[in-house]
């Protein structure tokens, strides 16, 4: 198992788009303090944390970890899976795919401790969809308003345009391979974060009203 790189490749994706610590505290809703203590490895974010930043880097959480550059062909040994683990639940998330960026998946294999839950994760851009299959455990998946509970062997596909949340409510840990695909690309990843804060503001002025 690889040690995350996650200081590192936060700080790279945050100043290659630009973007200052308050910038992307803004973007991702995450305190400007904490960033600056993850970017300093001074504290491990939570999963739902970890989520926040990635979407609003417009990234996947295997690229804010870290992991092997693409190549024609790639193996990846055991040893090479860099894995993300949240101490206080103890939620471990372990990246299998190699960095495809612009191919717009991202395999990985979660394990969640009985009792524990991972998340709130955001919503993604719409066109991003998530694929779960559960290994071993059983494993309750809460989308939006809706409830799912499923068994080793089920397999659950949904558009992951809502907030959801894994949980493992049962005795056992819980075991999920987990693909996040991306089928059509999103606009915000061929705009500039410069462009993309332009608009923000813009977005900003025209929910606003001013007296005639």
């Amino acid at each position: 198992m690889t040690q995350s790189a996650l200081p590192q490749t936060l700080k790279a994706h945050r100043t290659r788009q630009e973007l200052t610590i308050e910038a992307l505290a803004k973007l991702s809703g995450v305190s400007r303090a904490m960033i600056s203590k993850i970017e300093r490895g001074e504290t491990v974010p939570t999963a739902s944390t970890l989520g926040k930043l990635a979407e609003a880097l417009d990234v996947s959480i295997s690229q804010l970890v870290g992991g092997r550059k693409e190549a024609s062909a790639l193996l990846t040994r055991r040893a090479d899976q860099p894995e993300f683990v949240e101490p206080e639940t103890g939620f471990v998330r372990r990246s299998l795919s190699p960095l495809y960026r612009g191919r717009g998946v991202d395999f990985v294999r979660n394990t969640l401790p009985s009792g524990q839950r991972a998340g709130p994760f955001p919503s993604h851009r719409p066109g991003v969809e998530e694929h779960l299959f559960v290994q071993s455990g059983k494993l309750a998946v809460s989308i939006g308003d809706e409830r799912y509970e499923l068994a080793s062997g089920d397999f659950l596909f949904y558009p992951a345009d809502r907030e959801h949340t894994f949980e493992a409510p049962w005795p056992g840990r819980c075991c999920v391979l987990h693909c996040r695909r991306q089928y059509a690309a999103a606009l915000r990843r061929s705009v500039p974060a410069s462009a993309r804060r332009q608009r923000s503001n813009l977005d900003m002025l025209a929910g606003c009203q001013f007296p005639l």
